[in-house]
């Protein structure tokens, strides 16, 4: 809730609209830390932000209790803030009310969930020897292996466990022991999974050696802060997916699912839940007398059978900050030319969308994304002389050439036209940025030229972009499509400038700065960023640089960090207000952040430029992590149409083409600009 009261105003330093905006600039921060003692943006539940103005004066007071803060358990923050009371300051605090509201500028979380079993990788290796011995052992003779040994530390802890025994990725038994030591409830629960295994299938001592356990010591039950309105987004909102466990009790009837069950399976929180509901609950009654309760798990797996057994948190391997390497960028980047070749068809086109967990293809596609794979591989195999990459880059943009038409009346102009009546204007300047950076860019000028007069030929003289070619009617893609054109325009400017295309970013300019200011969104940033950074340099207007730097620092305020996140594994993704978590959109940005890192840089703008190397930095590392690897596959069944492939999400296993298309450049554009 927020109230308005009236106090004398402090003088500060801070200047209102840059924080209302959510621009925060290290000077900024640095103000707000003067102004607020050793108080700084986001580390304490109360801190206040005077504003100096000339006179006397009013001001308002907000205070405001953020519903996910309540939901996780953790005391209200109280945030007050002072503001002159003047029709220009209100308006920016309805937009730091948004800003807040999406939780991005209260304490840290403290997740209110007991914490899981703390268990050292050692002793790990022994509980997982301890449950093959148990499964070897009950196989040959039906006897219960007895322990001659148990390190101390391990007598001592107490907890359930659950085993999981799977082959080639699949799932063959599952076992929950009741709470008891943990050597003896892994025990209990490994014969559970075996017999539970037995039942579809024999299992003798050849097979068992063939199979892969799983493991997890589950942590203390508690009842779940679920809101009482059942099925809404606030009723699991307090669900992190792949960290917490949830048990339903309804009726008599009870339905569970473990953290590795939600990254198995691919599941949100809402999924997971609307499922258990349908087990549990298929008349679709009434939930009175629903109970929750939630827990944590510590989950690890051999990787192979007797083999290496690793830790997973959302199913991944954490990876430090120290592993941003050039090395290892390179690598990262070369294993995923390599997947994205692999999933190229016959035909040129890509496989879309592949999925781990029922092991198929989908048969949707979207040639937008299409035409962007197409201009990641050319980029990349241009910029590094790949050969198999430029291979399989000309093969796409062959493809979709075919599919390009003319524009009507319009003499010299054309679009791309797809097999499913796509007519967007992303399709059309993905396809051209493909054509220019193609290694042999040369051979298609005449059909780059058409698309550079097809995309001229839709901007309106208010200076935007129709983001659709006739005869479709839908509004089409007005947050991407226009900064994708405008990419496509720069790219070609900068091999051959034309005044037409300088005069449709004088037009642009204004209008997109006006659309940005008025409703800021995540996905519009990275697309002009990179369109106005590149006309910058080539151009050296002043004002093209301000709005790249402007764009981006707002949404630098949208990485997660250990100051308003307390998962480490998601530190450094850009999770900005209106998303649906931390993804692989991550690596997008980090090609938007790219661009105005060098234009930054180029201007002598170390303080800014130093920001936003962090911020590349660290979302490198977030999406490095998202890159399947052999060591995680504890549910995968075709190693080779996942292994190196870029997830949706930690806790969303899908790996689409343009996810894969974008990490790709994102990475690359790492390595070149923080290792040259």
């Amino acid at each position: 809730m927020w109230t308005w009261g009236r106090r004398n105003c402090r003088a500060g330093s801070t200047r209102l609209p840059d924080v209302a905006r959510g621009i925060i600039t290290p000077s900024v921060q640095s103000s707000l830390a003067c102004a607020s003692g050793s108080v700084s943006l986001g580390l304490a539940p109360e801190w206040r932000v005077p504003h100096r103005f000339s006179g006397g004066g009013r001001e308002c007071v907000m205070r405001f209790v953020s519903p996910r803060a309540k939901a996780l358990g953790h005391p209200h923050p109280r945030y007050i803030f002072h503001f002159p009371f003047s029709i220009f300051h209100f308006a920016a605090l309805v937009v730091l009310i948004s800003l807040i509201s999406s939780g991005r500028l209260w304490a840290k979380p403290v997740d209110a969930c007991p914490p899981a079993p703390q268990i050292a990788p050692a002793d790990q290796r022994f509980v997982t020897w301890v449950v093959r011995r148990t499964l070897e052992q009950h196989v040959r003779d039906g006897a219960t292996y007895k322990l001659k040994h148990q390190p101390a530390h391990l007598a001592g802890l107490h907890c359930q466990v659950a085993v999981t025994l799977r082959q080639g990725g699949l799932l063959r038994g599952v076992g929950v022991s009741a709470p008891g030591k943990i050597l003896e409830a892994a025990q209990e629960a490994g014969i559970k999974a075996y017999k539970a295994a037995a039942e579809s299938e024999p299992v003798d001592s050849e097979v068992l050696a063939r199979m892969c356990i799983e493991i997890e010591a589950l942590g203390q039950v508690v009842s779940a802060p679920v809101a009482p309105y059942w099925g809404s987004a606030q009723s699991y909102a307090f669900l992190e997916c792949g960290v917490h466990g949830i048990i339903l009790q309804m009726r008599g009837a009870t339905g569970a699912m473990r953290p590795s069950e939600f990254i198995a399976n691919s599941l949100s929180a809402g999924e997971a839940l609307r499922h258990l509901n349908e087990r549990m609950n298929p008349a679709h009654e009434s939930h009175q007398g629903m109970v929750a309760s939630w827990f944590r798990a510590t989950h690890w797996h051999e990787v192979t059978p007797r083999g290496k057994v690793v830790e997973l948190r959302r199913g991944l391997i954490v990876l430090p900050p120290e592993a941003v390497t050039g090395r290892n960028l390179d690598e990262a980047a070369h294993r995923l030319a390599d997947y994205m070749i692999y999933r190229q068809k016959p035909s040129g086109e890509f496989s879309y969308q592949y999925e781990p967990t029922t092991d198929s293809y989908s048969e949707s596609n979207n040639y937008v994304r299409q035409a962007d794979a197409a201009w990641g591989l050319a980029l990349y195999a241009k910029q590094t002389g790949d050969p198999a990459a430029t291979r399989a880059a000309d093969r796409a943009v062959r493809a979709l050439t075919q599919r390009v038409i003319d524009l009507g009346d319009v003499e010299g102009a054309g679009y791309f036209h797809g097999p499913d009546g796509c007519t967007d204007l992303g399709a059309t300047a993905l396809l051209c940025l493909a054509l220019t950076d193609h290694p042999q860019a040369q051979e298609f000028r005449a059909v780059r030229d058409k698309l550079v007069a097809g995309m001229l030929w839709l901007q309106v003289p208010a200076g935007g972009f129709i983001a659709v070619f006739p005869p479709t009617l839908e509004r089409g893609d007005e947050v991407r499509g226009p900064g994708q054109a405008l990419l496509a325009l720069a790219h070609v400017y900068r091999d051959q400038p034309r005044e037409q295309i300088e005069r449709a970013f004088e037009l642009a300019l204004p209008f997109y700065r006006k659309v940005f200011r008025k409703e800021p969104k995540a996905d519009f940033v990275p697309w002009h960023t990179q369109a106005f950074a590149l006309m910058a340099h080539k151009t050296g207007r002043r004002e093209y640089a301000e709005f790249v730097f402007e764009m981006n620092d707002w949404l630098a305020g949208s990485q997660l960090s250990s100051t308003n996140c307390c998962w480490p594994e998601l530190y450094g993704a850009i999770d900005p207000p209106g998303r649906k978590g931390a993804g692989a959109s991550t690596a997008i940005y980090i090609e938007g952040f790219a661009d105005a890192l060098g234009l930054a840089r180029e201007l002598g703008d170390g303080v800014r430029a130093a920001c936003y190397e962090r911020v590349v930095h660290a979302a490198a590392r977030f999406v490095m992590q998202l890159q399947f690897r052999r060591e995680e596959g504890f549910y995968v069944r075709s190693p080779i149409d996942c292994y190196n492939g870029i997830r949706k999400s930690p806790c969303n296993n899908r790996i689409r083409i343009d996810n894969c298309r974008h990490a790709l450049i994102a990475l690359h554009r790492t390595r070149e600009l923080l290792f040259p």
